[in-house]
């Protein structure tokens, strides 16, 4: 896809190369590569500005930064300067756009970061946020990620019942989904080896 895009870019095709830009950055993070995702969002971003301006090129500024996002957060940490940029523009971008559950999946991330900085106020309300938006569109991924993260706010402020409630919720749905949950919905992705190990 990398390549594509460049030699896209060097037909000043600059649409279609941000569109195959977006899919080897995802394809990076896939493979566990937050580093080579992080260059080829930085290169892809300059690009915007020679693309018309309109939703399309919204949408693409999303796929990139929600990407470039989640990239720096394995790169550098949650609550490194670099993710916290690209968070906070993914979310002014799911403001303008219409927050469909796929899109919604950057709110985690951003929930997350809040929460490692003990924000839990920030934390709670984009988790409440998810929440509605699963209920809304019967999303059980997006749910699930919500459920984890209103289970370790409530956990940190003591709720214990509420905590369990939410986490019990979640392993639910983990269990009914199987392998159906895309690595990409998370931050961080589990170690399904080490998971399939720990319930033998």
């Amino acid at each position: 896809a990398a390549e594509l895009a460049s030699q896209h870019e060097a037909g000043l095709a600059h649409t279609a190369a941000l569109r195959y830009y977006v899919e080897g950055a995802r394809g990076a993070l896939g493979h566990f590569a937050p580093l080579e995702a992080i260059d080829l969002t930085s290169h892809a971003l300059i690009l915007l500005d020679r693309c018309p301006e309109g939703p399309e090129r919204l949408e693409l500024e999303f796929a990139l930064v929600s990407v470039r996002a989640m990239a720096c957060s394995q790169q550098f940490g949650l609550v490194s300067t670099e993710g916290d940029i690209a968070y906070r523009r993914a979310l002014e971008l799911c403001e303008i756009l219409p927050l469909t559950p796929d899109r919604a999946q950057v709110l985690g991330g951003l929930a997350w970061m809040y929460y490692s900085r003990a924000d839990y106020d920030n934390s709670l309300q984009v988790s409440l946020r998810m929440k509605s938006l699963s209920r809304a569109h019967d999303d059980a991924v997006l749910d699930v990620a919500a459920c984890c993260l209103l289970g370790a706010i409530n956990r940190m402020r003591r709720n214990y019942i509420e905590a369990r409630g939410h986490l019990e919720r979640g392993l639910t749905l983990c269990k009914a989904l199987g392998d159906k949950i895309p690595a990409a919905a998370f931050v961080a992705e589990r170690d399904r080896g080490a998971a399939q190990r720990a319930d033998a």
